[in-house]
């Protein structure tokens, strides 16, 4: 196949051309993508007739996704196959939606969508100022009006202005290849399958941003305590180390403090759009059935149980260490010439020592209770009944044992961050029943491709948005780490019932 740059032959499509491009996968939903022409090839096909290829690039997905495609796979962007567009999204329902469409700025309307979205995300306007790696700073995120708790029809969300279009700005994540295979089996089971997710939910989406909080945390601290050893072998005075230490877990608490924010935040989006954009025709009865005003009114929500460092075996180490001996010959003290590498592992990770005691998170004596209260189902009670099982705590403590190796050391600043989230809830016992505390990470991940659409049809500010998007690429990725969440086994069959 040779390319055509720089040369005058005529095509249909050009280098650069933005286009709409038809799913390349025969065995997939038939839509059109937002794409763009990147090269224009011609050669020769099995029989020696001459072919004209288009490498595409999709708008929004990674460039691993780029494909090569004949022109009867293009149209160009026109107002008429934008209608065509929106006609085959609303055909294939949620399932391609993520990426492809946005909302259009009802401006005239005084309660449009972006009004709405937009007063979820301004409407706490305390400043926090945290300086994010680029010197980014935003004001905090979420919060809810009961009296917008309103969405526009369906026919009004996708846009077939191709002005439009083109004037507003996107918002894009990127979705990996597990997030694609996780909602490419959730379609097949629900629309081919007859198949329904098992509600109340194992993982429901409120524990899920609760240990997604815990999670961050844990990388915010680790990532810290490597740079402040790094650090530390560049200052002499304990003064300054000292002012620096402080300085970090300052903006450690902030950090957290806004990721508390946007857990909070998808929370409420959840809630907002579950029944209107995140079900599939299909599941719309259920969800009838199971958010019923009669039914909420039964429905006992039991917050998962606050954790504590010290439920983890924490243990003070003794203050009399050589606070100036390099890290590597202190750990080398402590084991043998054969050390395994999750030793290495676990000396790469500690802290550097200072004048303060520090401790020791010893996470083998909680092998037995955690497996005892793994062997129970996690399951909230959609009546008045609910069993202690209902807390996260097995959940969590594997999440802790994924991040963090066995005897590491933390400061006592550290613990004092990680007391504070384990403790913290996203909502709290008897909290009025929302969707969030039912449905669970399948619902939760068919939001994190629908964000884009719904953030673009805000009008928040360019520091704020690009601060949050940092938070929802780190979620996103959390999301993709628990494949145990997502399966055939969270569903049933509706032919079961017939």
């Amino acid at each position: 196949m040779v390319s055509t740059r720089g040369h005058n032959t005529k095509y249909k499509f050009c280098d650069g051309e933005k286009v709409l491009c038809y799913e390349p996968d025969p065995t997939k939903a038939k839509v059109l993508y937002d794409s763009k022409v990147l090269e224009v090839s011609e050669g020769k096909d099995k029989r020696g007739r001459r072919i004209i290829e288009y490498l595409i690039h999709f708008q929004g997905w990674n460039s691993s996704w780029d494909r090569k495609v004949s022109e009867d796979f293009i149209l160009k962007d026109t107002e008429e196959n934008r209608q065509l567009q929106k006609d085959l999204a609303e055909k294939s329902q949620l399932y391609q939606g993520g990426y492809l469409y946005r909302k259009e700025r009802k401006k005239q309307r005084a309660k449009s969508l972006t009004d709405r979205i937009e007063s979820l995300t301004s409407a706490k306007t305390q400043s926090i100022n945290p300086s994010s790696e680029d010197g980014s700073s935003c004001s905090n995120g979420f919060s809810r009006d009961e009296n917008e708790y309103h969405i526009d029809d369906m026919d009004e969300y996708y846009s077939s202005s191709v002005e439009s279009s083109h004037e507003e700005e996107k918002v894009y994540l990127q979705a990996g290849s597990k997030f694609r295979k996780h909602l490419d089996l959730d379609q097949h089971l629900i629309v081919s399958g007859a198949m329904l997710v098992e509600l109340p939910a194992k993982h429901l989406v409120v524990t899920i941003l609760e240990d997604f909080v815990r999670y961050y945390t844990i990388r915010q601290l680790f990532e810290c305590g490597h740079q402040e050893q790094t650090k530390s072998r560049r200052r002499n005075s304990s003064a300054v180390r000292t002012e620096h230490k402080v300085r970090d877990y300052e903006q450690i608490r902030t950090n957290v403090e806004l990721c508390k924010e946007v857990a909070d935040g998808l929370r409420v989006y959840f809630d907002f759009t579950l029944q209107d954009y995140l079900l599939y025709p299909q599941e719309k009865p259920q969800a009838q059935i199971v958010l019923a005003e009669e039914n909420l009114r039964n429905f006992t929500y039991i917050a998962s149980q606050k954790l504590s460092v010290d439920m983890l075996a924490v243990k003070l180490e003794s203050p009399t260490a050589d606070v100036h001996q390099p890290l590597s010959e202190h750990s080398d003290q402590q084991s043998t010439s054969a050390a395994s590498a999750e030793e290495r592992r676990r000396r790469r990770l500690r802290s550097h020592k200072n004048e303060e005691n520090e401790f020791v998170l010893d996470f083998g004596a909680l092998q037995q209770s955690t497996t005892h209260q793994q062997g129970h189902n996690i399951l909230p009670s959609m009546a008045l009944e609910s069993a202690d099982d209902l807390s996260p705590f097995g959940s969590s403590l594997s999440i802790l044992r994924s991040l963090i190796p066995q005897n590491v050391t933390i400061s006592r600043e550290a613990k004092e961050v990680l007391d504070d989230v384990f403790r913290w809830r996203i909502l709290p016992t008897n909290a009025p029943a929302e969707p969030s505390m039912i449905y669970g990470a399948v619902h939760l991940a068919r939001l994190i491709v629908k964000l884009p659409e719904f953030l673009s049809a805000t009008a928040m500010a360019d520091e704020k948005l690009k601060l949050l998007l940092k938070f929802l690429d780190i979620f996103a990725e959390f999301i993709e780490e628990h494949e145990e969440w997502f399966g055939k086994q969270f569903y049933f069959s509706l032919k079961d019932d017939i």
